[in-house]
């Protein structure tokens, strides 16, 4: 359970988005310890604050992303965009990362009137970001839906209808019988069909990035291997990722020998990344963006 200030969210044409201010969240385990107590800050524009940001730079990154990015369960200056901020001080990062969101609210974002300058973009995604493109959350509802075109473009048709499904437990949503079941039953889309939406929208993106003379470079988490029904896989999706030109920066630490038996998670019961996990991944990512705005004078 989460103790989120009533009146968090509100509706935009990107889908919901939380209200300016400062929020309080408290997030409790069914044997009632808890998992995480922080707060968020979140600007005018309803997304969230990195702090440390220079009042007057020419060089800025947009990070766009769910969760992981926001900064679910962290503190102000433990998210992923704000450990990049302090290891490149004369840069204002962004923090576009918002609760439930996929690349389809991400390419929405780039395509609205909201301010989208600066020199690099990064999209930190995971292929079950593919479900959340297809519409087949609950919360999906109101978010922007987008139609893959037989030439391999994708065009904004209306707002996702919100395909509810609720897993009987965590065993159950790992069965792939479920798994399949579900895609047939929910969305008459098989999941492979889902992922090349998926990938056409960061297609676009790297389209629309480069129109602005913007970078667009990829910060990948693996899924769960079980979670793919398909034919595709963590492998296949980062291939056809780089057959795009794009950069692509593994955040996933879970599966390298250096970093085993560290609390790279909040908690058992939720699975986002824990400070520690930002630290060790923002210099990586840190690394990345300071080739790119190397070119931009001070």
């Amino acid at each position: 359970t989460t103790d989120y200030v009533k009146h968090y969210w509100s509706h935009t044409d990107i889908g919901a988005l939380p209200r300016p201010g400062k929020h309080t969240t408290r997030k409790i385990a069914p044997d009632g310890t808890e998992i995480y107590a922080t707060s968020y800050t979140i600007g005018n524009d309803g997304f969230r604050v990195t702090p440390g940001n220079p009042a007057n730079s020419k060089k800025r990154v947009n990070f766009l992303g769910c969760s992981h990015t926001f900064g679910e369960g962290l503190a102000d200056d433990q998210t992923l965009p704000a450990q990049v901020q302090k290891r490149l001080p004369d840069v204002t990062v962004r923090n576009f990362g918002i609760h439930g969101y996929g690349m389809h609210q991400a390419l929405a974002l780039m395509q609205s009137d909201r301010d989208m300058s600066g020199q690099v973009n990064v999209a930190v995604t995971v292929p079950w970001h593919a479900e959340r493109s297809a519409c087949v959350p609950a919360y999906t509802l109101g978010s922007p839906r987008y139609v893959l075109q037989t030439d391999g473009t994708v065009v904004r048709d209306g707002v996702c209808g919100g395909i509810a499904y609720y897993p009987l437990s965590r065993l159950l949503s790992l069965s792939k019988v479920y798994s399949l079941a579900k895609t047939a039953l929910q969305t008459q889309q098989s999941q492979d069909a889902q992922i090349d939406l998926y990938l056409a929208l960061l297609r676009e993106m790297a389209k629309l990035s480069a129109s602005r003379q913007q970078v667009l470079t990829i910060g990948f988490f693996k899924a769960d291997p079980e979670w793919f029904t398909g034919t595709y896989t963590n492998e296949k999706v980062l291939k056809a990722i780089k057959s795009l030109n794009l950069e692509v920066i593994d955040l996933t630490l879970s599966d390298k020998p250096e970093h085993q038996g560290k609390p790279l998670i909040l908690h058992p019961l939720d699975e986002h990344a824990s400070a520690l996990a930002n630290e060790i991944t923002g210099p990586l990512v840190s690394a990345s963006l300071a080739k790119h705005l190397a070119k931009t004078p001070d």
